[in-house]
């Protein structure tokens, strides 16, 4: 059974990450950095993992920006690439399974709608036990905010 969605709402940040496990919080440091600056028709969620309950979200917004640290290359390295639902099947079914481009087939699969996405992610350095950013990624987090800002702002994706 496929759900239609209502009415089409504002963009949607997902920042990705544990915050207890210093860099790999970085999704969290960019949502509450978005929440202390204008963010106007942007919705702002944090979660530890992606879940398939986070589909009807995904469904009705406008486009989706998804925020995430990475273990592979180099530290502090900015990654922005446009993502594409994965191919159909039962994945999604898996939540241990669950990326942005799960996420966004289940959306679609689920709802009828798939809003266009893009993945910003950060290579970090320190996942161990503890909070706060190493000193490489607290000095990129700007650069990552006014990126993931102007993704929310541009007419297209691309265009950011």
């Amino acid at each position: 059974m496929t759900i239609v969605p209502t009415a089409l709402s504002a963009a949607l940040v997902i920042g990705i990450g544990n915050p207890l496990r210093q860099d790999d919080g970085l999704g969290w440091y960019v949502v509450r950095a978005l929440e202390r600056t204008p963010t106007p028709g942007a919705r702002l969620r944090a979660c530890h993992q992606l879940t398939p309950e986070l589909a009807e979200m995904v469904s009705r917004a406008r486009r989706v920006v998804f925020v995430d640290a990475r273990a592979d290359g180099t530290p502090g390295a900015v990654e922005c690439r446009r993502l594409t639902p994965a191919s159909t099947g039962t994945a999604w079914s898996l939540s241990h399974a669950f990326d942005p481009a799960t996420l966004l087939a289940c959306a679609r699969d689920l709802y009828a709608s798939c809003p266009p996405s893009a993945l910003v992610s950060v290579v970090g350095e320190e996942f161990d036990a503890g909070e706060g950013l190493s000193p490489r990624l607290d000095a990129v987090l700007p650069t990552v905010v006014r990126l993931v800002g102007r993704l929310l702002q541009a007419e297209h994706l691309d265009d950011a």
